[in-house]
């Protein structure tokens, strides 16, 4: 698993351009439970990220129904069909500032926010509830 040179520019981009209590969600946590560079690189919180390490199988686990509940949040925000009345008031609950679309993921997928970056591969949109 690896970063392209373009997602890093963006991630640092946002390390050095949003307040340090910043939050973020990803679309890369849909392909790998243990990703965990955007929040390394970026010095940010996730939303949802290398949630496999917190015991999401163990459905004793006290992060379990959360964990699920975030999964099924963040297959929502990036399914194409996203409302985005239900982005920004389920974002604003989580205390999210901002959304990261990897264009090689989804390559035909915006939202009507404020865009603050793009790049190759990554588009950052900041979410006001």
């Amino acid at each position: 698993d690896f970063i392209t040179d373009y997602e890093y520019e963006a991630i640092i981009w946002m390390r050095d351009n949003t307040l340090e209590d910043s939050v973020f969600v990803s679309d890369r946590i849909l392909l790998h439970n243990k990703y965990m560079y955007y929040t390394a690189f970026s010095e940010r919180r996730c939303f949802l990220e290398g949630y496999v390490y917190i015991t999401s199988y163990d459905e004793d686990s006290l992060y379990y129904d959360e964990i699920h509940k975030r999964i099924e949040i963040v297959d929502n925000l990036y399914s194409g069909s996203c409302d985005i009345t239900y982005l920004k008031d389920t974002m604003t609950e989580y205390g999210v500032d901002y959304l990261i679309v990897s264009s090689w993921q989804h390559p035909n997928l915006s939202y009507e926010l404020e865009m603050v970056y793009e790049n190759r591969d990554i588009t950052l949109y900041r979410i006001d509830g």
